[in-house]
């Protein structure tokens, strides 16, 4: 059998690669010692080793600490002088920051054992909840020290693999729109494979919690809560349980209720626990039910460690003498303030508790030594598959999307309001029925070349009419860039609301092993897209009719919708990217959403034409998703030959062609392409330098239906697609884009999700 010695070098050795263990902090062990003699404390505090669930068949599992040391790194500006001999010199001053480290523990040591409560006392600041995060392993920067649990050499590997520890923080962080069964239920199913309603009935009656099992955890006391949250981490059979402040909040009855469940807890003689636990200033009544207390001082050394019930002749020791009919607790926290005694005396206490303690160290010839990362890992691993934990995770958001659907119904009652205000607006307008075509003009052509039989054109081309269905498209292009960016804002704002609200739960349940991040981010993305899709869908379908957009074509209203479920996609992913960014501090992913979204916007082309930026800028621009959202629109609407060219060779066409259509082609038939290339080259020859730069416009657009009528298949005759400098073919690229864009966001959340909530 491995000696000691040689197990504990064994273990140095495979800590260096861990990644829960820092390599340049304390070298963290569990060690487990074995104790024939289990001691239960009765009512009176007092030991009882007579008690009929002691068995020496029970092995004592100890947790300790030696020489924990815990620095933090203050950062301050302060003034510097370059002139010695003239402080007064305001031009001498500089700033310059003085990082120090500061040290939170000094160099404590401490043990507690299955079987007995420790009680962390001490005034505010003294770092109980920084020791706890310590020798939970939670907190890993910049320790010094070991951290061990002990047990004898002859335990079993099984039993070893059974031990296992938890953390509760001081915080409730629970599901709150959950009752109290469905909490542990859907815990229960996401860790163990089997009999999770059985367990957790047994866990409801034991923690007496039959009365509130139906209520939601948010409408439950106080006390209520606090024993949910203990159930949550008894689920899972802790050897060690560590708590922070589980009284805080708490009335004195409820006070009591709670200490007395963890003693019965620790005096379970099935499964003994060891717990140790922070409270501020517990009462007389509550020390009886403690075996143990550990004060710290305002300066982070241990004053006492040791029995409860001998701490006030401790003290007399050091001729510290507790009034009569004075709370010890109250009289010890004084002290660790500096109240009730002078320097000299504090030292004393802390040399002499120092001293003690190392003397109580076991000795390593009956030490069996495991590595405290394996421990973390049997803590946080379970045999559910990732399948069935997916599930449970849909399943819950599903849950807590229903009992609180304030968030989905806003964005369906907002949804409805603008629809109403679209139909109020445009219901006279037929915004899409124009096909942003040069028709007007090459009517008025061919008519007046048809009655005065010439080669010059006329001036009067009835201008007016032209500019009244330009302006339908000019407002058709600004609704198709309003409702991309509507879908876009009520996909995004949402998720900036409610996804910070879920990360403190969520990073509970990881941290203890509940399942992986992976998990969670596709069963909530899962949850989230759905609605948007939906939403989508029927704010598309509706709108598009109301407007009369083209139904000449089937796939343009699919294609139009398919671009509107993308931008809501892009936006949800937006939302998740930026909530992560600030998961503490909802109200500034709002600003940097605003602000980000807006720089995105000027991108888009219809404030800033793309063709006049700079080629650098113009492709960045393809960054902005508004963009391509509505170039693919404004394709999806004009493009695609809406515009038709005619084909002189098919005669069958003639019935879906129409009247500027068949003009064209009837003047086709009469003049050959050169008699027509020969008038516009005589047209464009009789302009004036000047009358070319006043009316460049105009007589562009003549060049244009001279095109037209020559059939050129390279040229484009839609004012929609000519204004933007679009190409068919790009609509197929964006959409590309925007899936791409899909998972780039997403990806991004993940990643930024993950740093902040690893544990």
């Amino acid at each position: 059998m491995m000696n000691s010695k040689t197990m504990t070098e064994s273990i140095d050795n495979n800590n260096e690669n861990d990644p829960l263990v820092d390599c340049n902090g304390p070298k963290v062990y569990l060690m487990i010692s074995s104790d024939n003699d289990h001691k239960i404390i009765n009512q009176d505090n007092q030991i009882d080793n007579n008690d009929v669930h002691n068995s020496t068949s029970i092995d004592t599992i100890e947790l300790q600490w030696q020489n924990l040391i815990y620095e933090i790194i203050v950062k301050s500006s302060k003034l510097k002088n370059n002139n010695d001999n003239d402080t007064k010199c305001a031009t001498n001053q500089q700033h310059y920051y003085d990082n120090r480290r500061r040290r939170l523990l000094q160099s404590l040591n401490g043990t507690i054992r299955t079987g007995e409560i420790t009680a962390l006392i001490g005034p505010s600041g003294s770092g109980k909840t920084t020791l706890l995060e310590c020798i939970s392993g939670r907190n890993k920067q910049f320790n010094m020290g070991q951290v061990n649990v002990c047990t004898s050499i002859e335990r079993s590997q099984k039993s070893i693999e059974s031990i296992r520890l938890a953390y509760l923080s001081h915080t409730d962080t629970m599901m709150m729109i959950l009752t109290v069964k469905e909490t542990l239920l859907f815990a229960s199913k996401l860790m163990i494979t089997s009999n999770t309603n059985r367990i957790t009935t047994n866990l409801i009656q034991k923690l007496g919690l039959d009365s509130c099992k139906n209520i939601y955890v948010g409408r439950c006391s106080n006390g209520q809560q606090k024993r949910v949250s203990i159930a949550l981490e008894l689920l899972f059979s802790p050897t060690i349980l560590l708590l922070d402040e589980p009284t805080s909040g708490l009335d004195s009855i409820a006070c009591i209720n709670t200490i007395q469940l963890l003693r019965e807890l620790a005096d379970d003689y099935r499964q003994p626990i060891a717990i140790m636990l922070s409270i501020h200033q517990p009462t007389a009544t509550m020390l009886k039910y403690f075996n143990n207390l550990y004060v710290m001082s305002m300066n982070g050394y241990c004053l006492y460690h040791g029995p409860s019930n001998q701490i006030v002749d401790y003290l007399a020791e050091f001729q510290i003498n507790c009034p009569k009919y004075h709370n010890p607790a109250d009289f010890i926290t004084e002290i660790a303030i500096g109240n009730q005694c002078d320097t000299n005396q504090m030292e004393l206490l802390i040399s002499a508790t120092a001293s003690h303690q190392q003397q109580q160290q076991p000795q390593e010839s009956s030490m069996r030594i495991i590595p405290i990362r394996k421990i973390i890992q049997q803590s946080r691993s379970n045999g559910k598959s990732g399948i069935v934990q997916l599930y449970h995770l849909w399943l819950r958001s599903i849950m807590l999307q229903y009992r609180n659907p304030s968030e989905l119904l806003i964005r369906i009652f907002g949804t409805g309001i603008v629809i109403f205000i679209i139909a109020f607006i445009y219901k006279d307008m037929r915004l899409g029925e124009n096909d942003s075509c040069y028709r007007p003009i090459i009517r008025n052509m061919i008519r007046d070349q048809i009655k005065n039989n010439q080669t010059m054109l006329l001036k009067d081309f009835e201008w007016s009419k032209q500019m009244l269905e330009e302006s339908r498209n000019q407002f058709n292009y600004a609704f198709l860039f309003f409702i991309e960016m509507f879908i876009a804002f009520i996909s995004t704002l949402p998720v900036l609301l409610t996804f910070p609200m879920e990360i403190i739960v969520i990073r509970r349940e990881l941290s203890h092993g509940w399942y992986g991040l992976p998990i969670y981010f596709i069963a909530k993305n899962m949850v989230t897209i759905l609605p948007s899709l939906i939403i989508s869908i029927l704010f598309g379908t509706t709108i598009y009719f109301l407007t009369d957009q083209p139904l000449d074509e089937q796939w343009r209203f699919v294609y139009f919708n398919i671009i509107l479920m993308l931008m809501a996609l892009v936006g949800d992913g937006v939302g998740q990217l930026i909530s992560s960014l600030f998961v503490k501090h909802a109200n500034q992913a709002l600003i940097v959403a605003a602000i980000s979204q807006m720089g995105l916007i000027l991108f888009s082309g219809l404030f800033v034409p793309n063709s006049s930026l700079p080629i650098p800028l113009k492709q960045m621009t393809y960054v902005s998703q508004y963009r391509l959202g509505f170039e693919s629109l404004i394709i999806n609407i004009y493009g695609f030959d809406r515009c038709r060219i005619i084909n002189d060779n098919n005669d069958d066409d003639n019935e879906f062609l129409t009247n500027e259509a068949l003009i064209i082609k009837l003047i086709r038939q009469q003049f050959s392409n050169d008699t027509i290339v020969s008038l516009k080259k005589c047209v464009k020859n009789q302009l004036m330098d000047d009358e070319q730069g006043k009316f460049y416009t105009i007589y562009n657009e003549m060049f244009d239906s001279f095109d037209m009528i020559i059939g050129r298949p390279m040229e484009t005759f839609s004012i929609a697609k000519r204004s933007f400098n679009l190409d068919d073919n790009q609509l197929y690229f964006n959409i590309k884009m925007l899936i791409l864009y899909i998972f780039i966001y997403r990806i991004l959340a993940y990643i930024v999700l993950y740093r902040k909530v690893r544990y």
